[in-house]
């Protein structure tokens, strides 16, 4: 008895096209609290059983109790497309500020484009994804940093940043 059918010729083409495509289409879903957590930061919130607290932290200081920014959005975009033609790699690192995004680093010279607006890449640099409330504290319109990060002491939410100074650290 025969459990399966047969696909021939096309029809094995079509669906190996499809499934594909689903693998290459990545969901930039702006209500999606976890888009800029690292795994790591996951990861360790999960097995100290805080990452209902983490969630609310990134919910309402990183994203200001609204979903993320269209040019939030623009960011993952630009990360991934600098990731694809390897001007730019994630490194072991994240951000020590909820929502702790991953810490990349460019292994040449490049440029993203974020709002219309065009930011320099130079190799060696780092950059990472800054937050709504981040960019308020800087002044600034992008969500992205660029430079070179200390190493952090301990992690901080976002939510317990007010009227504190240095930012600029990785963990």
């Amino acid at each position: 008895m025969e459990v399966y059918s047969k696909m021939k010729g096309k029809d094995v083409e079509k669906k190996e096209e499809g499934i594909l495509e689903e693998k290459k289409e990545t969901t930039y879903d702006p209500a999606n609290v976890w888009l800029f957590t690292s795994i790591s930061a996951q990861d360790k919130y999960r097995r100290e059983g805080k990452l209902d607290e983490l969630e609310r932290d990134i919910r309402n200081s990183s994203m200001g109790g609204k979903p993320w920014r269209p040019e939030d959005i623009e960011y993952l975009k630009e990360i991934q497309r600098l990731v694809d033609k390897g001007i730019i790699e994630e490194e072991a690192s994240r951000w020590a500020i909820s929502p702790f995004p991953p810490v990349y680093k460019a292994l040449r010279s490049g440029e993203m484009t974020i709002g219309g607006q065009i930011y320099s890449l130079k190799k060696g640099q780092q950059l990472v994804f800054q937050c709504r409330m981040e960019r308020e504290k800087r002044g600034s319109p992008a969500p992205v940093l660029i430079g070179e990060f200390t190493p952090a002491e301990r992690d901080r939410y976002c939510g317990d940043m007010s009227g504190m100074g240095k930012m600029d650290e990785r963990k």
